[in-house]
């Protein structure tokens, strides 16, 4: 999407998903999340 110009890898990419997607639960539901774990405003 950024014609491979982005700040990370791809697999960087997508073990920050995997991490935000594992630390999901009932508290933090419903709420934006940075790949490197930072909660983002609405």
């Amino acid at each position: 999407m950024v014609n491979f110009g982005g700040l990370i890898t791809p697999e960087e990419s997508a073990k920050g998903l995997a991490a935000r997607i594992e630390g999901l639960n009932l508290e933090n539901t419903g709420s934006f999340w940075h790949s490197n774990g930072e909660a983002l405003p609405w």
